[in-house]
């Protein structure tokens, strides 16, 4: 493991809470917590493996303790990671990764209104009413967007906005598209 791994087990190991109020051992507790979760977050499984052993060597009471902490942010770093989004322009490359089924109305409660809104022109063909365009903060990048089932393509066939509910999904990596899910799934529960 390396020397910072170290360092903040060795830190845990040696808090003596007897010395400090209930509350700022708790707070100074949950910091170390969070700089751990940093470095667990790296671990390969071999050193996840080595940290828990030495949890439950050390002292098995505080060792589920630390653990549900450890757990907690984790869970709060991921959910960080998957919100965190920004609008972007950087589409060139993504291609459909699969679908989402969700109304458009859902979709704008979520992203707020469409990036691109189609506009009629003469003559042009266009395939796509409505489009989202995303970054999450490592850089994937992620659209949603509708395809030729709207009156852009179809004309006065397609289905106005408000009536799609098949989504397309463009990305360059499946993991956007998988965590993109995640994200609906968390603001608006999951897909029906």
């Amino acid at each position: 493991m390396s020397k910072t791994k170290n360092a903040n087990w060795d830190y845990i190991e040696g808090l003596d809470t007897s010395s400090y109020d209930m509350q700022s051992a708790q707070a100074e507790t949950q910091f170390m917590v969070s700089k751990t979760a940093e470095d667990v977050a790296t671990f390969t499984k071999q050193e996840i493996e080595w940290f828990a052993e030495a949890l439950v060597t050390y002292n098995k009471d505080k060792a589920a303790d630390i653990a549900t902490m450890l757990h907690f942010e984790m869970q709060d770093r991921e959910y960080r990671h998957i919100t965190d989004i920004k609008k972007t322009t950087e589409t060139g490359g993504t291609h459909l990764h699969g679908h989402i089924k969700r109304t458009y109305a859902q979709l704008v409660e979520v992203f707020g209104e469409p990036h691109f809104v189609y506009m009629p022109r003469a003559g042009a063909e266009d395939k796509i009413d409505r489009e989202w365009a995303f970054k999450f903060p490592d850089g994937r990048v992620f659209t949603v967007y509708n395809w030729k089932n709207g009156k852009a393509y179809c004309g006065t066939d397609g289905l106005d906005v408000e009536d799609i509910t098949d989504w397309n999904v463009g990305a360059h990596q499946s993991s956007a598209y998988h965590d993109l899910t995640t994200l609906l799934d968390m603001k608006l529960g999951k897909e029906q």
